[in-house]
């Protein structure tokens, strides 16, 4: 401890006092005192300081004497005022930030507009049917026929081109072409969409071919309902149905309809006007994979989702005999994790007696004769595997809570039909093309790949953001990696996870290996800077972490710039990736073979790649030729076997998609 008299200025007289500064080791604290009998009383406000007392009179005490002892000694010590705030304190100074956008929105479909128009012209054919169609499309009322703005626009263009003759019809019946467009339209459950949403209203079905009751009047009004069908299967087929920024913040994709004259164009020169639709469609072997499926499940619709529990009873462990171990081995068998030397038929009926089975599997290797009913080593390792896939010990004991989630009642046929048409719906999202090499990570898998001519080259889990920092949906171009990186911390983990911890401790920053840079970029020591005095929208600091081994990027980065400041990154913890959910980061994308990673996108070998991790330098190397990244999110998606897996909709936004479709069909009733 450590005494410096000083000398107070000022004219009152009152004012002379001597100033005691106090050096603890620990950390510097400021504490004027005027006189013995103040030292006593500070040093007793001191340690109700030190243990958190909460009482108002103290608090004001010590912010007064820090006022009046501020001067010189500011600028060698922080006073911790900070440790007077409480819990509640913080929380109140946290919720006066900024708050994000919600998640999600209520979704506002692209409004429609009528088709007719006074003001059209243009020369008209010589039939009836032309002009009854120049008519009906000049009106006042062109009895509720409307579509949106774009299609409007194509579609008078369109048959004022053609001096407004009939595409598809004619005074005794449709036209061969019209047979086709028809046979697409009405094939739209097909690719996830709702045949019933382009059936002409004249029409009673798309079997009606027939047309000898209608007049002239009618056949116009058929005719421009299935122009405005054709365009609309046309823009669905090729974009989506959703415009995806409207479903929620984190939905950054643009989707690229095709041009509404182009198609319409397109359709009046092809005799066969369904496969120009058909051909809108995406062709990603995804997208075939999720088709077919598709039309698997509606062929099981009405079959009962129906499981019956595997009864309670004894953990089960090796070389136990027990009735239940042959369903049992079905159970498992049908969840994809099949017994080896299973020799049982794939369904029990419910009358069997399980304690006939007979003792019929030989064990190649020993000769032995085993009973089904025996928990043997092969029904060991499938239940191990159902266990490690599932987040549960994988120690091969069949105990209440395996029992528990063998019992789980799968998800109904009409759920997974449902993530089908999603999934199906996203991928009209993207390009058509995503790129000879491309990557992918698809958030609900937690998985990344990378994909060379339809062909996964490399697959390696990930982790993605918390739901609360939620992975946006986006694609971009991956440009270069940086080894050894630094991290920039962003403003919002300053502000809300580093400066409340700043207020009860200014020098957190300094003993974990933070570098603090003020708005010039000259680096300060933390314990210098009055945090108390910040929010984290006003805090005039940058805040860095240098490589190394507790670097949060671990020891590469690899960088695809983007407006959302996500990338992709090596990372300390590695023992994330062990865990079946892993929704653990701020919102970038850790990966779990990193070396491998950037082997394969930058093309080195695996010497040169550890070399540069090894130097410690921060190197940024450019990628020979940039590789489109897409960061997705399908809860269905097909492995590399062409089996369709699901998952978990970890951040809602299927929820959020068929919330948006609803309001779609709803709004498409009204109008």
């Amino acid at each position: 401890m450590m005494f410096i008299p000083c000398s107070p200025t000022g004219p009152d007289a009152q004012m002379r006092v001597c100033r005691i500064v106090v050096l603890l080791s620990a950390s510097a604290v400021l504490l004027p005192l005027t006189s013995a009998q103040g030292l006593a009383t500070d040093h007793r406000n001191f340690s109700a300081w030190k243990n958190e007392n909460k009482n108002e009179q103290v608090r004001k005490q010590r912010s007064s004497s820090l006022e009046s002892g501020r001067g010189f000694f500011d600028s060698l010590f922080s006073f911790r005022r900070s440790r007077l705030l409480d819990q509640d304190e913080i929380r109140s100074r946290l919720s006066a930030e900024p708050k994000k956008k919600p998640a999600f929105y209520t979704y506002k479909p692209e409004p429609k507009v009528p088709l007719a128009s006074p003001d059209l012209v243009g020369n008209v054919g010589e039939t009836p049917l032309a002009a009854n169609l120049f008519g009906l499309m000049t009106s006042s009322d062109a009895n509720g026929l409307r579509t949106l703005k774009d299609d409007v626009k194509a579609i008078r263009a369109g048959y004022a081109a053609r001096k407004f003759e009939p595409i598809w019809v004619t005074k005794t019946g449709f036209k061969p072409s019209t047979i086709s467009l028809l046979s697409a339209l009405s094939a739209a459950d097909r690719e996830g969409l709702d045949a019933r949403r382009y059936l002409p209203a004249t029409l009673g079905s798309f079997d009606e071919t027939s047309l000898g009751d209608l007049n002239d009047d009618a056949l116009a009004r058929l005719e421009l309902e299935l122009t405005i069908s054709a365009l609309a299967y046309a823009r669905e087929a090729s974009a989506g149905r959703l415009i995806p920024n409207r479903i929620g913040r984190n939905f950054d994709v643009k989707p690229t309809a095709v041009n509404p004259a182009t198609a319409l164009n397109m359709l009046i020169e092809s005799n066969r006007p369904g496969r120009v639709l058909n051909r809108l469609h995406p062709s990603l072997p995804a997208y075939l994979a999720m088709k077919r499926e598709l039309a698997k499940l509606r062929t099981s619709l009405n079959a009962a989702d129906q499981q019956s529990d595997i009864p309670d009873g004894k953990t089960l462990r090796l070389a136990l005999v027990d009735a239940r171990v042959p369903l049992i081995r079905i159970r498992l068998k049908k969840l994809g994790y099949p017994v080896k030397q299973l020799a049982v038929a794939d369904t029990v009926p419910a009358d069997f007696d399980l304690s006939s089975v007979p003792v019929q599997v030989q064990s190649e290797n020993q000769r032995e004769r085993v009973s089904l009913q025996t928990y043997d080593q092969h029904v060991a390792d499938a239940v191990k595997k159902f266990q490690r896939s599932n987040g549960l010990r994988p120690d091969g004991l069949l105990g209440r809570r395996t029992l528990a989630a063998l019992n789980k009642k799968p998800p109904s046929t009409e759920v997974r039909i449902t993530q089908l048409k999603i999934g199906m719906e996203r991928l009209r999202w993207l390009p058509r093309s995503l790129g000879k090499r491309h990557i992918i990570v698809n958030k609900p898998a937690y998985v990344a790949r990378v994909i060379d001519n339809r062909k996964t080259t490399h697959k390696m889990r990930v982790v993605v953001g918390k739901p609360r920092f939620a992975t946006p949906e986006f694609y971009d171009q991956m440009e270069h990696v940086v080894f050894n990186p630094y991290w920039n911390v962003p403003r919002s983990i300053a502000g809300n996870e580093m400066l409340p911890k700043l207020w009860n401790d200014p020098s957190y920053l300094d003993r974990t290996g933070y570098q603090v840079f003020n708005r010039r970029g000259r680096q300060v020591a933390s314990s210098s800077v009055d945090w108390w005095s910040y929010t984290g929208r006003t805090m005039p600091y940058d805040i860095r972490q240098p490589p190394g081994r507790r670097n949060a990027l671990g020891a590469v980065k690899f960088m695809f710039p983007n407006k959302h400041a996500i990338y992709m990154h090596d990372t300390p913890a590695k023992n994330l990736f062990d865990r079946l959910t892993r929704a653990y980061s701020h919102g970038c994308v850790r990966v779990q073979t990193p070396r491998k990673f950037a082997q394969i996108v930058l093309g080195w070998n695996k010497a040169r790649v550890d070399a540069a991790i090894s130097s410690g330098e921060n190197r940024k190397v450019s990628l020979s030729q940039n590789i489109p990244v897409y960061l997705t999110y399908f809860t269905a998606w097909p492995d590399e076997s062409g089996a369709m897996k699901y998952y978990e909709d970890v951040y809602g936004r299927d929820r959020a998609m068929v919330r948006a479709l609803q309001t779609l069909n709803r709004k498409a009733a009204q109008s």
